[in-house]
Order: structure tokens, then sequence, then C-alpha cells
């Protein structure tokens, strides 16, 4: 951006107007007027007419750069700097048969045939949740019976959102005798989803390490005892927010009578609410319980508040001096402008 340090000088202007007019007013020399003048031959202007001439509009233009130099032009480079404080947040999500649930949802949208899931309501509000936190390391576990790392921390959130979008509940495949081929694809493994949160959380550089915890469920398998996970998460730091989804009562599942039709079938599904309370208290994060859309996404808010990325923003100027451009120019015109009209005529106007 370009300005002038001391544009009040400019004011000069006005008195060095007046000079240029007593000047040209002093060189109109005084004389009869003699119309007949205008039939004589036109006599040639001299050399001495054209450096006259030239030495007063060169000092004239000198005099007027020097103002300008006065003024002190400069131009100024405003730069905000901003150093962003990451938080490093592993979401983890529960994706076990449960999740099929469509509690979640509108009740309106059962009536129009549009059948909304647990899941397809948390996909939701967690891909929200990632964009309003452009500036933080977020990695995605889901977990049923196992728990897996979708996407390990990046701050490539377009990737993590894609995987976001592609989470499923694995399918149910019977055998011939009627019996689930994988059993634990239904399971519910809370402290080995836990586990590998704090596992993808302990070799970051990020000193800010959250977990944010949906489950729907009890925990009724896998390797790792849900207490010996949350003991870590506190040894290590890490706060664990913790979402409990669903209702307790009697939740309704898509299924299909006989001839392939849709029907609505309600199923009891367990939720321990006191491991998911435990877990976040002892490390120091929060619980939340929600039973529909709008309580996840109040949820998910209520974290984003609560965990806010440190922004130092610093604004750097730089201004630079242009002053010497006008003030080299005017002394060159007006020491070049007096010397030759000194030399010519032997005076200085």
């Amino acid at each position: 951006m370009r300005q002038l340090a001391n544009p009040s000088f400019l004011w000069i202007f006005i008195v060095l107007a007046v000079a240029i007019w007593f000047v040209f007013r002093r060189c109109q020399g005084d004389g009869a007027v003699y119309p007949p003048t205008g039939h004589l031959p036109r006599i040639p202007r001299s050399f001495r007419h054209f450096v006259a001439d030239t030495t007063r509009i060169a000092s004239i233009t000198g005099i007027a750069l020097l103002i300008v130099a006065l003024a002190r032009p400069q131009t100024r480079d405003t730069r905000i700097e901003e150093k962003q404080e990451a938080i490093a947040i592993q979401m983890v999500v529960d994706v076990s048969g449960s999740m099929a649930g469509l509690d979640l949802a509108a009740p309106e949208t059962l009536r129009d045939g549009e059948f909304r899931t647990r899941l397809d309501v948390v996909k939701d509000a967690f891909s929200e949740f990632v964009r309003r936190r452009p500036h933080d390391a977020i990695g995605l576990i889901t977990f049923g019976g196992y728990a897996v790392s979708r996407v390990p921390l990046t701050f490539d959130h377009d990737l993590l959102q894609h995987i976001i979008n592609d989470v499923e509940i694995p399918g149910s495949e019977y055998d011939r005798e009627g019996h689930l081929r994988r059993p634990e694809e239904q399971m519910t493994a809370i402290g080995d989803a836990l586990a590998l949160a704090c596992a993808r959380l302990e070799n970051t550089d990020i000193a800010s390490r959250i977990v944010v915890f949906l489950s729907d469920g009890e925990s009724n398998f896998g390797i790792i005892d849900p207490d010996d996970a949350i003991r870590l998460a506190d040894s290590m730091g890490i706060r664990v927010y913790t979402i409990a989804a669903g209702s307790e009562e009697m939740v309704p599942f898509l299924s299909h009578d006989p001839r392939g039709r849709p029907m609505i079938q309600r199923v009891f599904v367990g939720l321990d609410t006191d491991l998911l309370q435990r877990m976040a208290h002892t490390t120091g994060g929060r619980y939340f319980h929600v039973d529909d859309a709008a309580g996840m996404e109040l949820a998910l808010a209520a974290i984003d508040d609560m965990e806010t990325t440190v922004t130092d923003q610093q604004i750097v100027e730089h201004t630079s001096e242009k002053q010497h451009w006008p003030l080299t120019l005017g002394l060159l015109l007006l020491i070049g402008a007096i010397s030759i009209r000194c030399g010519v005529e032997g005076k200085l106007i």
C-alpha cells in the first residue's frame, strides 16, 4: 500500500504555485500594443530563449519533486502470521449390529419410509464436526467385535470425510443352519477400541490429545478390559469425551417379512452408560447421552466449544521509504537547471 508519512508538506504546493505566477508574470515584458506588428516576419526563438524556458520548467519540476520528498512517500506491506496449536483428535465410532437401530432419526422419517440408522445420523454429525476443525489432526477408528484404524491422524480432511461416508455396519451372513458366520462383528469391544485410540495418539508430537468415543451398546467382546484401557488413557493424559447413542427402551430395527417386504421390528438393546460415564470422568472428559439427531449435533458442538484450537495471530508490518527517488531526481533537475541558467545567462531565474 502506498502512503505519505508527512502529507501536510503538500501545502507547500500552494506557495510554489504563487511563486510560479509571479515569476512568469515578471518575465512578460511591458510594451505598447502595435497591431501592424502582426504583419512582420516571425523572428525565430534563440537558443537563450529555449534555455530559459527549459531551465524554468526543470527548476519548477525539481522543486515539486523536493516537496514530494518532504512528504515522505512510502510503501507499507502488512502481513498476518498465524501460529496455530493443533489438537490431535481420535474419533472412535461403534459399528456393531445395534447401530442399525432407527431411533436417532426423526419419527416422521419412519412414516415416510426413509430408514436412517443410528450410524447414518452419527456419520452426518461427525462429518460436520470434522468440517468445523480445519486446523486439527483427526483420525478415525471403528469397532464392533474388532477395532480397526480407518484413518490415522491426518490433516487431509477431504480424505477423512470420504472414509467417514463409506463406513458401514458389517453385513450379517448366515450359514445353512441359520447361524451367523462371523458373530464377533456384531459384538462390542469397547476396551480394544479405546486402547487402539490411545496407541494412535501415543506417538504424535501434538501436545493436546483427545478421544471422541461413541457407542450404543455394552462391552461384550475383546481382549482388553475397558477399565484397563481407561487407566491407560488417564496415564497418557488423554481426555475422553464419550457419547452414549440411543434410547434404553425397545429400539426399532428394519426387518423383512417372509415375502421380503420391509417391516419394523422392535428389539431391546443394552446400553452401558456407567462405563461410558466412568471413561469420561476418569480422564477429565465429559459424558453425553443423546437419543436423537439434534442431541448428537449438540453434543459434538459442546465438544467443539470445549476443545478450541489455540491461534497466535501476529500482524507484521514492513514499511519501505521511497522519498529518495523524488529527492534525488528533484536535486538533479534543480542543480542542473541552476547550473545551465548561470552558465548561459549569468542569472538564476
